[in-house]
């Protein structure tokens, strides 16, 4: 019998997804209610989205990617990288002179990256005002 407990590779994948979306609002230096005035959505619709108590569809990845002026495809690189050299993918890219893809960084890696490029643009702020 399955361990209904366990996440499921799915959800977990989604989690990373939503980790990424939590640290691209972030990074994009707004906030979660300046990203729901954008979107038309009401207060607290996106902590609660964040949170999983909302289910995350596509259409909020597109939604917030385009409001954030990030292009989906560039985020879902990032937290899901193809692994070089699998399937048929791996040989087109040898044939059309594409690198490949690097290994996907770890959250861990990805929040320590994103905190160093917070703290150094708000240094930069902090000399240019």
């Amino acid at each position: 019998m399955p361990d209904l407990t366990e996440p499921t590779a799915a959800e977990m994948q989604v989690e990373k997804l939503l980790d990424m979306l939590r640290w691209m609002v972030v990074v994009c230096r707004t906030t979660n209610r300046k990203v729901e005035e954008q979107l038309g959505v009401s207060y607290g619709y996106l902590s609660r989205l964040f949170a999983g108590t909302i289910e995350l569809k596509a259409r909020h990845v597109f939604e917030i990617c385009e409001v954030l002026g990030v292009a989906p495809a560039e985020l879902f690189h990032v937290a899901f990288p193809l692994p070089p050299r699998t399937r048929i993918l791996g040989k087109l890219r040898e044939i059309a002179g594409l690198p490949a893809p690097q290994p996907s960084p770890s959250l861990e890696e990805i929040e320590r990256l994103m905190r160093e490029i917070l703290r150094s643009s708000q240094e930069g702020d902090s000399t240019s005002g």
